[in-house]
């Protein structure tokens, strides 16, 4: 389950929450070499 960030602030309004199947579904394909890395902004 994945949701906004809220950077912990409590007083903000709860946000939407996504959950995500796993393992990976097909329709999405696995992450590949030459991806870039999503930890790097």
């Amino acid at each position: 389950m994945v949701k906004v960030d809220d950077f912990g602030d409590m007083t903000r309004p709860a946000t939407a929450q996504f959950v995500l199947a796993w393992p990976i579904p097909a329709r999405l394909r696995p992450p590949q070499d030459g991806d870039p890395d999503p930890r790097v902004l």
